[in-house]
């Protein structure tokens, strides 16, 4: 859950980040071009009105007889600095060396040859020119005017470095505003997500603090009634699993004692009397047991178990286990790292699990294969191996589950189990810090692998 909160914190600060750059994008190129746009009108219009009014100097000068075309041409003293140059009966002059007339555009040129005032942007190498000609008055005299732009240039590059800087900054801004609203967005799903991992895992207390945001209020306060209508639930059907396990201590006693009592005389009943008591036997010995595996889940449900600890090494414990249930004839194989590994358990809770897993090997697996003995230096594991044809990877966590039975168990005519075994070997485990899966080994059969902490007495 905290990945896939951190992949949404992702997409919105990405999406945040996205929108604020096609934004500024946006923003940057338009205010770009219209600048652009807007500068270049003006400098163009500049440039056309300094030449219309030089262009009317130069024509009543040159009426003058006698006059230099190239001292008139040095005489005019523009606002605008330009390259200026006056074509006259074919023959060019010009003002300074820096323009010629060769590298006028001939298309510019042949408009103003004809008659035209025009404008025309052109490049010399890399600079850029804006170049004006126009005719003089009742005169066969042309006149042309050649502006450079590079000071423009240089004004439209620092807007464009300031706009691509405002641009990444504004993507900046975007990125923490999305990690902000991220954090906003995602912080009750996170706490919610928390305390409902806290409640899957039996602490049933656990809810919502109070929040100081209106918003989020009404999300803590149905969200906290569930939670309370859930634990008033569960604990309303754990105290009914526990009454009901109660109340039939009693007439599950009756039952005993009249078996124990039958059975003393089974030689006096018929073959069908006795074939009818061993079947009632071993229903009532199996309902025995249930109840008290009912019971015992039943504390642990209503969170009133109490763990005896002590100190334990599992190589002795285990092999006390196997003799007290008469299969010490099982092979059991404890590793060089397991021999002194010592755990703190309640003896009583971890024997019955592992009674419990051999009991099962021997009805449903085929038998005990071995039992190993295995740590490292924070864990200590203990496996028991059958014979049987293995179990499902579809069913490794499901027969963990209360009441759930593996194939092989449907595959016996005697269910003598109560379904819940495992269940309780995980409740016991879980009490002692401890864990139990099934695994299944590549030459056959099934592991369970108990898993317990390892300690230093």
């Amino acid at each position: 859950m905290l990945g896939q909160l951190r992949r949404l914190q992702t997409r919105i600060v990405i999406g945040i980040g996205t929108v604020a750059l096609v934004l500024s994008l946006g923003l940057g190129l338009s205010t770009y071009f219209t600048v652009r746009a807007s500068l270049l009108d003006e400098r163009q219009a500049n440039a056309v009105n300094q030449v219309a009014a030089s262009s009317q100097l130069l024509s009543a000068a040159l009426r003058s007889e006698g006059v230099s075309e190239a001292q008139l041409l040095g005489s005019l003293r523009p606002q605008v600095q330009s390259f200026r140059l006056l074509e006259r009966n074919g023959q060019w002059f010009t003002a300074s060396l820096g323009i010629g007339p060769e590298e006028l555009p001939y298309s510019l040129v042949e408009s103003v040859l004809n008659g035209s005032t025009v404008r025309q942007r052109f490049s010399i190498g890399n600079e850029v020119f804006l170049a004006v000609g126009t005719p003089l008055l009742d005169r066969n005299d042309n006149y042309f005017e050649v502006f450079p732009l590079d000071g423009l240039n240089a004004e439209l590059g620092t807007l464009r470095n300031t706009l691509a800087t405002t641009g990444v900054a504004a993507t900046a801004m975007g990125l923490a505003l999305g990690a902000w609203v991220a954090r906003r967005v995602t912080r009750p799903l996170s706490a919610i997500s928390s305390v409902a991992q806290r409640i899957a895992d039996g602490h049933l207390e656990s809810r919502l603090d109070s929040t100081a945001d209106k918003d989020l209020q009404m999300l803590a306060h149905s969200f906290n009634r569930m939670a309370d209508s859930l634990q008033d639930r569960l604990e309303r059907e754990s105290r009914f699993a526990a009454d009901v396990s109660h109340e039939l201590r009693s007439p599950l006693t009756t039952l005993l004692t009249s078996v124990a009592v039958l059975e003393n005389r089974r030689h006096e009943l018929s073959s069908d009397g006795q074939e009818a008591l061993g079947l009632l036997s071993a229903d009532v010995f199996r309902l025995e047991r249930m109840v008290a595996d009912l019971i015992e889940i039943a504390k642990h449900d209503a969170g009133t178990t109490e763990v005896s600890w002590s100190y334990a090494s599992v190589p002795e414990l285990t092999l006390r286990v196997l003799q007290r249930l008469r299969v010490s004839d099982i092979p059991i194989y404890v590793s060089e790292q397991a021999e002194n590994a010592t755990v703190r358990i309640d003896e009583r809770r971890l024997e019955r699990t592992i009674a419990n897993l051999v009991e099962n090997a021997e009805v449903y697996g085929g038998g005990t294969a071995r039992v190993a003995v295995d740590a490292d230096a924070g864990k200590v594991r203990i496996s028991i191996e059958d014979q049987g044809p293995g179990i499902p990877s579809a069913e490794h966590e499901r027969i963990f589950e209360r009441f759930a039975r593996g194939q092989a168990s449907h595959r016996r005519a005697n269910l003598n189990g109560s379904g819940l075994g495992l269940a309780l070997a995980v409740e016991n485990l879980s009490a002692m810090n401890g864990s139990i899966w099934v695994e299944n080994p590549h030459d056959g059969g099934a592991r369970f692998v108990i898993e317990l902490p390892r300690v230093q007495p």
